[in-house]
């Protein structure tokens, strides 16, 4: 297990020795500046790497902000296997980490089983469905979030099938998936939607391959990558097959020239609001899940015109306001 701990102190000069340092092993980023006794403590635990430029990034995003305005002490462990979620969590549990965030609601069993042994620590989960006094779910409604990709890629596709690549087949990503085929459909009644897993949000080569197999077996033209760490392989798959792609929860215009926009769906500001309440004192876990109001689009391409920016805007709009449901 890869373990890292960064100072609010030293913040800056850390995040750099870190981002350097070879994944594997268990290591500590060195501070002359020891943190106060009653510091704060926040622990990220994630099954994806921070370096990922999307979910596992964004998800450590949040730990920084919330170490820079609350002083939290920031700790993460990254690229874990399924079968250290526990020893994991349990290790910064032990040593009395304040807030324990989740990357995913794969760790939601792992959740399960410690946090009524470590009643003093507070534990939030993205897009988990778990209840309790320490416990905090919360996430988007990902439904809301697959109809806005789903929209954007029927405005854009010109063959009338698009594609949505999700990591594994837990019930968020398959959320996403439902509403990426409504999304399409209400745009264009006639688009065919087709899904399929990677199986991992960490698989590269995997998200490469589907993405042009989707190209290849069934004409699609746009695909909405909805993967972890595998975004970049799909992105890899639509510039070789010569299509294109939709990415979330990040701006990831950057990533790919096949990316014609973004769906944004921050993990940052849903890990910094349950900092502040947690540093605030007297928290009590709920569940938190964002609508399409806190939702938005990224930058686009050059190629997505005038009159799919406002169409897309106006169905944000119509989804925010309750004008459009999800089914």
């Amino acid at each position: 297990m890869m373990k890292k701990r960064i100072l609010a102190t030293v913040m800056m000069a850390v995040m750099t020795t870190s981002m350097l340092a070879a994944c594997g092993g268990s290591e500590e980023a060195a501070s002359t500046d020891a943190p106060a006794e009653d510091a704060l403590q926040l622990a990220l635990v994630m099954d994806g790497s921070i370096n990922d430029g999307g979910w596992y990034a964004d998800c450590y995003a949040g730990g920084v902000r919330a170490s820079e305005d609350y002083g939290y002490e920031l700790a993460y462990s990254e690229n874990l296997d399924q079968a250290d979620f526990v020893t994991a969590i349990r290790e910064y549990a032990a040593e009395g980490y304040d807030l324990i965030v989740l990357s995913g609601n794969n760790f939601e069993d792992a959740v399960s089983q410690l946090h009524e042994e470590f009643p003093e620590t507070h534990f939030a989960g993205v897009n988990f469905g778990l209840e309790a006094e320490n416990v905090t779910a919360m996430g988007y409604n990902n439904k809301q979030g697959g109809f806005l990709g789903g929209a954007f890629a029927g405005l854009m596709s010109e063959t009338g099938v698009v594609g949505f690549i999700g990591g594994t087949d837990m019930q968020p990503t398959l959320d996403g998936a439902s509403g990426f085929e409504q999304g399409a459909k209400y745009v264009n009644p006639d688009a065919q939607a087709v899904s399929a897993m990677v199986g991992s949000w960490n698989d590269v080569a995997k998200g490469k391959e589907l993405a042009i197999s989707q190209a290849t077996t069934v004409n699609a033209d746009v695909i909405f990558a909805w993967a972890g760490s595998s975004n970049q392989g799909i992105y890899a798959g639509c510039e070789e097959a010569g299509i294109h792609a939709l990415a979330e929860p990040l701006d990831g215009l950057d990533s790919s020239a096949a990316v014609y926009g973004s769906i944004l769906m921050s993990n940052e500001a849903l890990i910094y609001d349950v900092a502040g309440k947690v540093a605030a004192g007297g928290y009590v876990g709920t569940t938190n899940y964002a609508d399409a109001s806190l939702m938005n689009f990224g930058r686009y391409n050059d190629l997505v015109g005038e009159d799919v920016v406002a169409e897309l805007e106006s169905i944000l709009a119509d989804l925010a306001s309750g004008a459009i449901v999800v089914e």
